[in-house]
């Protein structure tokens, strides 16, 4: 669970994480569901992986989830493991 905004993960992907992530067409639509994809060049392959976040009764209150696409399992949990140190006290849950 994750207590923000939608802007505020966009942030840091391109940020922090010198992500490329583009929301996708088919979740402009929808006021719950919001998809972003996300690719990172790494030197030996790239990571291609999903942000999905959910919305829930709670406004501000998001359920997110990050599923990898193309890369190394490896690389990707090492992605997975900064997106949750820079969302930082926003994430109420890990699990």
């Amino acid at each position: 669970l994750y207590k923000g905004t939608k802007d505020q993960i966009l942030h840091v992907l391109q940020q922090n994480m010198q992500c490329n992530p583009k929301e996708t067409a088919a979740a402009q639509g929808s006021s719950n569901l919001i998809e972003i994809k996300c690719f990172i060049s790494l030197p030996h392959g790239t990571v291609t992986f999903k942000v999905i976040m959910i919305g829930t009764a709670a406004k501000s209150l998001f359920l997110v989830e990050a599923k990898r696409g193309r890369g190394d399992a490896f690389d990707f949990y090492r992605i997975f493991a900064q997106l949750v140190e820079y969302l930082g006290p926003a994430v109420r849950s890990r699990s």
